[in-house]
């Protein structure tokens, strides 16, 4: 069989392809990378304006659009990390402002408050980063509590009973 496919004896499952081919493959995947990648910011950008958040999606969304190859502004950049920072602020302020008043001192939500503040005192940048990705954390789990809720009502199938044991 390996001297039907013209291989070498040493490895008769390895083909090399040829060079055209290995181009022709590369080049023509690149544009559907950047295609889809456009796709993906797009419905981000539209799910950021459904939940409300316009002027978050306006300033962080379209910063990292791809617009065709073309590096985004640093004007946006600048302007996206500005926004981010005030923002954190603004929710680490009114998380504080909703602290329970007679909390004892092992309460988990003074305790949260607690650290978010030392944080923002140590190194707001880190701060930050770890709202947003605390927020991402979130916003998976809203999704996935949706595909589930949305598959258990599209198609709630037979509960099966288990068979008795001889």
């Amino acid at each position: 069989m390996w001297r039907s496919h013209r291989c070498p004896r040493r490895a008769p499952t390895r083909r090399a392809a040829p060079v055209n081919e290995v181009g022709r493959g590369r080049q023509g995947a690149a544009p559907l990378r950047a295609e889809v990648r456009r796709d993906l910011w797009r419905q981000l950008h539209e799910h950021a304006r459904e939940q409300g958040d316009r002027v978050l999606a306006d300033a962080g969304l379209l910063a990292h659009t791809p617009r065709d190859g073309l590096p985004p502004l640093r004007s946006a950049l600048r302007f996206q990390a500005l926004w981010q920072r005030i923002r954190t602020e603004d929710e680490i302020r009114d998380a504080v402002a909703r602290a329970p008043e007679n909390a004892g001192p092992l309460n988990s939500h003074r305790l949260a408050l607690r650290a978010l503040a030392l944080m923002q005192a140590l190194s707001p940048d880190y701060l930050r980063h770890f709202v947003t990705h605390a927020e991402s954390l979130m916003w998976l789990d809203g999704a996935q509590d949706q595909l589930r809720r949305g598959s258990a009502t599209a198609a709630p199938g037979r509960k099966r009973t288990p068979r008795a044991r001889k």
